[in-house]
């Protein structure tokens, strides 16, 4: 094999196993969209992390009456597992944003950093989501005493 054939053989083998493992439900056509969060306000700050299964968590910020925090968790063929808009991690009246974590545990569930004034001021809240859509601390657990500036 000659140098040129050797990097051509290696680019379509790297592409038929990259191929092989890069699948999702996405539509050919681009006016046929996955919607993950079409709520009637806006929805910003996406952000998406991986799962070990192939599958991934896709959080926002919807605004139907306050930056509410969402999750959606999609398997690894690209389909939402939650229904339409997926959960409600946090219920908020903020009227902007900041900055939010996203992350997976080893165990698979998804975890999150957010600023809540869900107890009537503004705090960093976190909140822990199991696989099957689960909020696994109530409210969340608080990190602050509500006194300090918070972003």
């Amino acid at each position: 094999m000659t140098g040129k054939s050797t990097i051509v053989a290696l680019a379509a083998a790297s592409a038929m196993t990259l191929g092989a493992n890069a699948f999702g439900q996405w539509s050919d056509d681009p006016a046929d969209n996955l919607i993950v969060g079409g709520g009637a306000g806006d929805q910003v700050q996406p952000k998406i992390v991986a799962t070990s299964d192939g599958g991934s968590y896709i959080a926002w910020f919807d605004a139907p009456g306050g930056y509410d925090v969402r999750l959606q968790r999609l398997d690894a063929a690209g389909h939402p597992l939650w229904g339409d808009n997926g959960i409600l991690v946090a219920d908020r009246s903020f009227s902007s944003t900041q900055d939010y974590g996203l992350a997976v545990d080893a165990a698979g569930y998804a975890l999150l950093a957010y600023r809540t004034d869900q107890l009537g001021d503004i705090r960093i809240a976190a909140q822990r989501v199991s696989p099957n859509g689960q909020l696994q601390w109530n409210d969340g657990v608080i990190f602050d005493d509500g006194v300090a500036f918070v972003a």
